[in-house]
């Protein structure tokens, strides 16, 4: 039974719960909602380590809605979680007890034999779990606001925690069913402050005294309840052997299904997002990207106008936004159903301060234009403090700029993403962070008529240390006419963990660094400027390194503080890179013409 978009059944909802056994005779539970109508359908799975019958994320409408779409849902608690039996153990079971689930829906009678696989965030990495047991049943999936462990959802980047969901996340949303299924309470004054408060300031000032704490004691901490956090911690190189089954960047490179993936810019999931959308493209089943402008708890970023949210009868959750206003269930009835096939372009990408959406055939955009900005010292000796410029001209001769990094006093994140909606999300004014002697500013010139950038961002220095180990920190910035700057995306690069060179360096050895940012689309109006923010730490949205060479996230260490050099000269030009989407309309006299002719 296919019916067409925006419409539905109105014939009745059966609704059963059940538990389901697994290969080692774990029963795992199911609600299942399904057409009472004596057919066979195919089944929208989800598996979730929060509550499959939770009324917060809308489990029960999304799953009366999707049966009357000509659907079963089939909602599961993964292993351990809620009324599901067994051990939680984050990614380590999903596989085979999403392959043992699937082998019992497909002997329902209620079921054709195909399977699809929905989920987003953390629901998300348990979909490409199941994507990963290669079930032949599966006949495409859904994943959205969602990434690996190196993604966000443990580590921002190589070596970098991902505080707020490898310790906030886990010390909050999947502890508090710990403790309820043990009927135990933490020991712990601070682990127990994060349940108590009820206003946003009281939950802020509580999330940022608890990661204040030596990282290795919010390990042992944690792990005490859950512990793959400390499994996790123990392996922050993402080339580990430890993480050959759980790197979701190998799931999507070989999926070779049909895929629909979402995200949205400010979420801070969106790396993961793109990066298993360009895999699964490789794998050469068909898929598609909708990006929008939320933050990941739904969230329109401070005071950005965008699209309504919609909701999308299959989805996940409640925060759908799209050029269309269901695209899950236009893509399921196009790829499983006999719906129609639809005419969009593979990619919907939203522009940030542009307020429409772009479609593209691929990702990167054909047409984009690698634009490089030089660093550029003003003139004065030691330049720390922000008085620096970018440009499309090489570097002559020029003073390199310094700053120290101290890990006891790192620089404050202001904006950006976030998980938790009590720490600042989205767009944030940047004047404090950019008043501070460790945070070196480069500013371009302004633009006459605007333009957009739309796609992968990058920074490449040329840089020294004092320390054996250290973190160079990259933020893109956008300088209104009234001086104010705002964050637009942010990346980080460790020293021991680059790809290029790994391991520990030699103190104040020269070292070429590429930073990536977060992938964006974001228009630049007229009058406005880029500007990059160039340092050492952005905490909490990431641990500070305490620039030892020791993985502090498991051991005990003695920070110290770290002596930067930022180079930028004719032999060892630093610069960033804009994905820069042409414009005819905006190639008169504007800087960002001059940068892509001046090389």
């Amino acid at each position: 039974m296919w019916l067409p978009v925006g419409e539905e059944s109105r014939e009745p909802v059966l609704t059963t719960k059940l538990m389901v056994p697994m290969r080692d005779d774990v029963h795992l539970a199911v609600t299942v909602y399904r057409p009472d109508a004596g057919d066979t359908y195919p089944a929208v799975l989800t598996r979730t380590p929060y509550s499959k019958d939770s009324t917060e994320t809308l489990m029960l409408e999304t799953g009366v809605t999707t049966a009357r779409a000509g659907y079963v849902r089939v909602d599961q608690d993964v292993r351990g979680r809620f009324d599901s039996a067994g051990e939680f153990n984050l990614g380590r079971d999903d596989v085979d007890d999403a392959f043992d689930t699937i082998e019992w829906i497909i002997t329902q009678p209620w079921s054709n034999g195909d399977v699809v696989i929905v989920g987003d965030s953390a629901v998300g990495f348990t979909s490409w779990r199941a994507l990963a047991s290669r079930h032949p049943a599966i006949k495409a999936f859904v994943v959205s606001d969602s990434g690996g462990p190196f993604d966000g959802l443990g580590f921002y980047a190589a070596g970098k925690a991902q505080l707020d969901v490898m310790y906030l996340w886990a010390g909050v949303s999947i502890l508090q069913n710990v403790l309820e299924r043990t009927g135990s309470r933490p020991d712990d004054a601070d682990l127990q402050e994060l349940f108590g408060p009820t206003t946003p300031a009281d939950k802020a000032a509580a999330l940022n005294r608890f990661v204040r704490r030596p990282m290795y004691e919010l390990t042992d901490l944690i792990s005490r309840y859950t512990p793959w956090v400390r499994e996790w911690a123990s392996h922050p190189d993402p080339e580990d052997a430890f993480w050959a089954s759980l790197d979701t960047r190998h799931i999507a490179a070989g999926v070779g299904l049909p895929g629909l993936h979402m995200g949205n810019w400010p979420d801070l999931f969106i790396r993961g997002t793109i990066r298993s959308y360009v895999n699964a493209v490789a794998s050469g089943a068909p898929q598609r990207l909708v990006v929008g402008p939320y933050t990941h708890l739904g969230a329109a970023p401070s005071d950005e106008p965008v699209p309504p949210v919609v909701f999308d009868d299959i989805r996940f959750l409640n925060r759908a936004a799209a050029p269309t206003p269901q695209p899950v269930r236009e893509w399921l009835d196009e790829q499983v159903t006999d719906g129609p096939v639809s005419s969009r372009a593979p990619l919907s990408l939203y522009v940030q301060r542009a307020n429409r959406w772009r479609e593209a055939e691929r990702w990167p955009l054909p047409e984009t234009q690698w634009t490089r900005l030089y660093l550029h010292s003003a003139g004065a000796a030691n330049s720390a403090g922000g008085d620096g410029t970018l440009s499309g001209l090489l570097p002559l001769d020029e003073r390199s700029d310094h700053y120290s990094y101290d890990p006891g006093a790192p620089v404050p994140a202001a904006g950006g993403t976030f998980l938790e909606p009590q720490l600042a999300l989205g767009f944030v004014d940047q004047a404090e962070i950019e008043s501070r002697d460790d945070v070196l500013v480069y500013t371009g010139e302004r633009s006459e008529s605007g333009f957009e950038i739309t796609g992968p961002v990058t920074v490449e220095l040329w840089v020294t240390t004092s320390a054996v180990d250290t973190d160079f920190t990259a933020k893109l910035t956008d300088v209104h006419p009234d001086g104010t700057s705002t964050n637009v995306c942010d990346g980080v690069t460790r020293l021991q963990y680059r790809p290029e060179r790994k391991g520990l360096v030699e103190p104040g050895s020269r070292q070429f660094v590429t930073i990536e940012l977060s992938p964006t689309s974001y228009f630049f109006r007229p009058g406005h400027a880029v500007r990059l923010q160039i340092s050492s730490s952005n905490f909490p949205l990431f641990d500070a390194n305490p620039n030892t060479g020791v993985n502090h996230l498991v051991e005990p260490t003695a920070p110290v503080v770290a002596h930067q050099t930022i180079f930028h000269d004719s032999g060892h030009p630093s610069f960033l890179v804009l994905p820069v989407i042409p414009d005819d309309s905006s190639q008169h006299g504007d800087p960002i013409r001059d940068a892509r002719n001046g090389d």
